[in-house]
């Protein structure tokens, strides 16, 4: 069972409207009165420095006993000096933090994902992609799977996954000048 989380935030403050925000689409178990629940998918973007990684990991660290099946979690890369992950790439990591052996993992991205989304169906799982580029990074990596939560933070809005997935933007500005000063304490 992957637990894959780095370690929590120290110093962290505020961000309280965030956090509940992110909680306000926790998965449910099964289904609810209208049909099955859709993936919980959180968008959080913003400009660099400004703490989404930050609010990402508190959120991750305060609700992690809603995942028991595992989390999992990577850093993209979208925004650094080297190139960023392929999808493919964390797919493998991800498969292998659920055991399958390196001989048993598909070649081919499509294929990946269809496994990955396998071992993920009817488990409770969050999966907290840091530092994406694009929707087409990220969208390999989506589950299929209601009981699954999903956390993006990038500084591209990332509206096709808003657009087509049904994620929820969540826009984290600087914080305010005493906001600042308590942090800075």
């Amino acid at each position: 069972m992957p637990r894959q989380l780095s370690g929590d935030v120290r110093g962290f403050v505020n961000r309280t409207g965030e956090l509940e925000v992110l909680s306000s689409r926790l998965p449910s178990t099964g289904q609810d009165a209208d049909g099955p629940f859709e993936a919980a998918i959180h968008v959080v973007v913003g400009t660099a420095r400004v703490g989404k990684t930050a609010l990402a990991l508190r959120w991750a660290h305060r609700v992690h006993d809603h995942f028991p099946d595992g989390q999992l979690y990577v850093d993209l890369q979208g925004y650094g000096p080297g190139l960023p992950a392929a999808p493919e790439q964390v797919l493998e990591r991800f498969l292998r933090a659920f055991g399958v052996s390196a001989g048993s993992i598909p070649p081919d991205t499509d294929s990946r994902a269809a496994l990955y989304r396998s071992f993920l169906a009817r488990k409770r799982v969050l999966i907290l992609l840091d530092n994406a580029a694009t929707a087409a990074q990220v969208r390999p990596l989506l589950p299929g799977s209601a009981d699954c939560a999903v956390v993006i933070t990038s500084r591209d809005r990332l509206s096709g996954l808003v657009a087509r997935d049904g994620a929820q933007r969540l826009t984290v500005r600087t914080l305010d000048p005493a906001e600042a000063v308590e942090l800075l304490e």
